[in-house]
Parts: structure tokens; C-alpha cells; sequence
């Protein structure tokens, strides 16, 4: 079993989520087989979100700078 894959992290600020996405789109464009997980708030998550990300993570992500 393969465990590759890529995870984003995106926390604090909007702008953080919103290049998240901006970033998973392209890293799919150029490597459609990509397997992607999100890490963010709940609150942010969005309907493209659901179909870039294979995985998102909301429970337990601080809204904190580190």
C-alpha cells in the first residue's frame, strides 16, 4: 500500500485557505493522480474544497500562527 501523498495546512487567515486551494488545483492540473489532504477550519471549508481535497481535516486545527 502507497502512503505518498501531499498535505496543506491552512490556519489563522482566509488568504492561507484561499492560496490552499489556489495551489491544490495546480499541483492536479499537472499531476491529476495526486492525493491531497487539507487541514483547516470547518468554517472555511467550501464546496470546491470537497472536490479538490481527497481528505479534509477539520477537528483540532488551532487558529494559531504556529
Amino acid at each position: 500500500m502507497k502512503s505518498n501523498g501531499f498535505v496543506y495546512v491552512a490556519s489563522l487567515k482566509t488568504a492561507f485557505y484561499e492560496a490552499a486551494l489556489h495551489s491544490a488545483q495546480s499541483l492536479l492540473d499537472f499531476y491529476p493522480e495526486a492525493k491531497i489532504t487539507l487541514f483547516t477550519h470547518e468554517s472555511w471549508v467550501c464546496d470546491d474544497a470537497r472536490e479538490i481535497f481527497d481528505q479534509i481535516i477539520t477537528d483540532g486545527v488551532p487558529n494559531h500562527h504556529r
